[in-house]
């Protein structure tokens, strides 16, 4: 389970470190890649490679017969790469994905319990700070008991 945020670097390369307890939960599944795509709003999503085939089993069993259906399936997909931790938990950000957050030196790692989000630095803290005008309105809303 991935939860927390962390902010971290991207070096010149597009390397960037894996949060220590996201790495544990990892490494304790035995996992030494992860899949990213774009997300919504100007960030990336990093799938263990379990999730990500729980995804893509829910995904194709979407009618296609919508375009707005078909396009959502063809960049989500397209979008798509294969990452490997190297020896020292870092994984190397494709310069397109690195494109697609506008990540630049200074990014947040968030977990979203099965999966984590990859943003630019600025860009959460705009984000966060939307969402949590919100976030009691929608904690009632949905009827969680928090």
């Amino acid at each position: 389970m991935f939860v927390g945020e962390y902010t971290h670097t991207i070096d010149e390369k597009g390397r960037m470190i894996m949060p220590a307890p996201y790495r544990r939960v990892l490494e304790e599944k035995g996992i030494k890649k992860v899949i990213i795509t774009s997300g919504v709003g100007k960030c990336l999503v990093a799938y263990p490679p379990e999730e990500w085939v729980r995804l893509l089993d829910k995904i194709k069993n979407i009618p296609t017969a919508k375009k707005e259906v078909r396009d959502f399936i063809r960049k989500f997909c397209a979008d798509a790469m294969e990452c490997p931790l190297d020896e020292q938990g870092r994984l190397n950000i494709h310069p397109k994905l690195r494109d697609l957050a506008e990540l630049t030196k200074e990014v947040v790692i968030i977990g979203i319990i099965e999966k984590m989000e990859i943003w630019n630095k600025e860009t959460w803290a705009n984000q966060y700070k939307s969402i949590s005008e919100t976030y009691e309105a929608n904690v009632e809303n949905l009827d969680l008991g928090i």
